[in-house]
């Protein structure tokens, strides 16, 4: 796994959450399921236990979206999909991508 697929795949899940924002009636929710599973593959080889953890969260708020709450897509008070996110890319550009 190196930072440019990460990024790939990361740019690619923005531009989707991008859209909902602009238009939710447009963009199907169920296509998190497919760019988080392909998130998940481009990290497969990282046994750092602070990205297992935050992938974990995230699987859950898939699930959670998936199910009807749509505030997980989005919402900046909650460990939303965003939100984790945010939070992934931060330690990884930190603590696991070389510098």
């Amino acid at each position: 796994m190196d930072q440019e697929n990460f990024e790939i795949i990361n740019d690619q899940i923005k531009t989707f959450m991008s859209s909902y924002q602009e238009n939710p009636f447009m963009i199907p929710l169920k296509r998190i399921l497919s760019l988080h599973k392909r998130l998940v593959q481009t990290l497969i080889d990282i046994e750092d236990p602070v990205v297992k953890n935050i992938l974990g969260k995230m699987d859950d708020a898939v699930q959670l979206i998936l199910s009807g709450d749509e505030s997980m897509l989005l919402d900046t008070a909650k460990d939303s999909y965003h939100t984790l996110l945010w939070k992934l890319h931060q330690y990884l550009l930190k603590s696991v991508f070389p510098k």
